[in-house]
C-alpha cells in the first residue's frame, strides 16, 4: 500500500523495529505525513539525539528494563499523553516490539500500542485508525544502505471496538497489529531461513517477467530492492506452505545456496551473471567517462575526509554485540564528525585563500568533493568493471557459462516448490 496522505491524522503507525533509532528516522524522513515516534527513555539523555527527538516531537516511555522500580503510574501518565495526542488529530508512530533487535523474525508484541489506541478511544476520541509499517534494509549495518518501507491496511478502531468490550479491545488491536507485521515484515525461522529467502529473491528480481506474488498472471519486475521486497514476501509464504522437511524446500534451498557461493567465489553480482550481453554499450562508455572526469575531484575528497569517513567504524566496537544499533551508533558519530570537520576544512580554506574567488573556489572543493568520492567509492566497492574483463578471458567465460547453469538449477527448483 502506499504511504498515507499529508492530511491523514489521529492514527497509530506499528513498525518493526530491526535498526535502533535509524528506524524512527528512515520513517519519518520519508514519509508525508507528520508522526510522533514513541522512543525509550535513556535516548533523551544523548545530547545530539535528544535534540533530534524534540525535534520530532518524540514522546519518551521508560521501560521496566530501564527503570525496574518504576510505578505503574508512570505507564499511566505516557498513555494518557499519547491518548491525547491521538485525540487532537495528531499521529504517533510506535515499535510494538518494545525493543530493536536482529532476530529473523518479528518479537512478540507488547500491549503498549494497543493500549494507547484503546485510551484515546475510551476517553472519547472517534475516527482513530491503526496502520502496520514494515521496515527492510538490505544491509542495515552498512554505511548508505538501501531501505523499503511498505504501509499495511488502515484499520478503523471505531469498527474494532463495536465488535468487542472494552476490556479485549486491546487483546484484539494487538492481534491486529501482529496479524499485519506478520504478513508485511520479511522473517524467517532462522537467520539461514531468512538468508536463503533474499537470496532467492534476489535471483527471481533479475528474471525479465516472474509470477508476482497474489497475482494470477506475470508481472515485469526490476532488479530494485523494492522489487526484492515483494518476491521475498511470497517466497515466506510458499516456504511456510511447503515446511522445510518438504523435499521441494530442500532441493531449492540447495540450489540456491551452492549457486550464490560459487557466484560470490567468482566475484560477481546477480545482476552481472543474468545479463545476457555483457559487452561495452553507450552507457557504459558515458559513466566511465564521468567517472574519469570526476576521478581528480574523488581523489581530493577522499584525501580532505579520510579521519571523519574511518571514524564511523568505531561504531562496531561501541556496540559490541548489539548488531541493531550499529548504525545508530555510526549515525551519531556521523552527525559530530563530518560537520565539524567541513567547518574546519571551509575555515582552513578560506583563510589560506588569498583572493576572494581563489577562496569561493577552496570553499567550493571542500564541499563538493566528497560527494565525488562517494560516487568513486560506490563503484570501487562494486568493482563491476574488473569483473567484467575477467568474464571476458576464456576461463572467465567458462566459469560464467557454469554460473549461469547453477542459476537456472537453482530457478528450476524454485519454480517446481511453487508448482509452477
Amino acid at each position: 500500500m502506499d504511504a498515507p496522505p499529508p492530511g491523514v491524522g489521529g492514527r497509530l503507525f506499528a513498525a518493526n523495529h530491526w535498526n535502533g533509532i535509524v528506524d524512527p528516522l528512515v520513517i519519518l524522513t520519508s514519509a508525508r505525513f507528520d508522526a510522533s515516534p514513541i522512543a525509550k527513555s535513556p535516548l533523551f539523555a544523548v545530547p545530539i539525539l535528544r535534540t533530534i527527538l524534540r525535534i520530532a516531537e518524540a514522546v519518551p516511555v521508560t521501560r521496566r528494563r530501564d527503570a525496574p522500580d518504576k510505578a505503574g503510574a508512570d505507564n499511566d501518565a505516557v498513555f494518557d499523553r499519547v491518548a491525547d495526542h491521538l485525540a487532537a488529530g495528531r499521529n504517533v508512530l510506535i515499535f510494538p516490539e518494545g525493543t530493536s533487535h536482529s532476530e529473523p523474525h518479528v518479537l512478540p508484541l507488547k500491549t503498549g500500542a494497543a493500549r494507547m489506541l484503546a485510551r484515546a478511544h475510551q476517553r472519547g476520541a472517534r475516527g482513530l485508525s491503526l496502520q502496520a509499517v514494515a521496515l527492510d534494509f538490505d544491509a542495515k549495518g552498512t554505511f548508505r544502505s538501501r531501505a523499503v518501507i511498505t504501509y499495511g491496511a488502515v484499520h478503523d478502531v471505531d469498527a474494532i471496538a463495536s465488535t468487542t468490550s472494552d476490556e479485549a479491545l486491546v487483546r484484539g488491536l494487538t492481534a491486529q497489529i501482529a496479524s499485519d507485521l506478520d504478513a508485511l515484515v520479511i522473517s524467517g525461522k532462522s537467520d539461514g531461513e531468512l538468508v536463503l529467502v533474499r537470496q532467492l529473491a534476489e535471483i527471481l528480481a533479475q528474471e525479465p517477467r516472474v509470477a508476482e506474488p497474489g497475482s494470477e498472471g506475470p508481472a515485469r519486475l526490476g532488479g530494485a530492492l523494492a522489487a526484492q521486497t515483494e518476491l521475498a514476501r511470497g517466497i515466506v509464504s510458499r516456504a511456510r506452505a511447503l515446511g522445510v522437511e518438504d523435499p521441494r524446500y530442500q532441493a531449492v534451498a540447495e540450489a540456491v545456496t551452492k549457486y550464490v557461493a560459487a557466484r560470490r567465489s567468482a566475484g560477481l553480482t546477480e545482476a552481472q551473471v543474468a545479463r545476457d550481453d555483457a559487452g561495452i554499450d553507450a552507457r557504459r562508455l558515458l559513466r566511465g567517462a564521468g567517472l574519469l572526469l570526476l576521478a581528480p575531484l574523488a581523489l581530493l575528497g577522499a584525501l580532505l575526509y579520510f579521519v571523519p569517513y574511518r571514524l564511523p567504524r568505531l561504531a562496531r566496537r561501541l556496540a559490541g554485540d548489539e548488531e541493531d544499533v550499529i548504525s545508530t551508533y555510526k549515525l551519531g558519530i556521523g552527525l559530530v564528525a563530518f560537520p565539524l570537520w567541513a567547518a574546519l576544512l571551509t575555515v582552513a580554506a578560506w583563510w589560506l585563500g588569498r583572493e576572494p574567488l581563489t577562496r569561493l573556489l577552496g570553499v567550493a572543493l571542500v564541499l563538493g568533493s566528497p560527494a565525488a568520492a562517494l560516487v568513486w567509492l560506490d563503484r570501487l566497492d562494486d568493482r563491476r568493471g574488473q569483473r567484467l574483463l575477467e568474464t571476458a578471458s576464456t576461463a572467465g567465460v567458462r566459469k560464467l557459462a557454469r554460473l549461469r547453469l547453477l542459476r537456472r538449477r537453482a530457478l528450476d527448483a524454485a519454480l517446481a516448490a511453487q508448482g509452477e
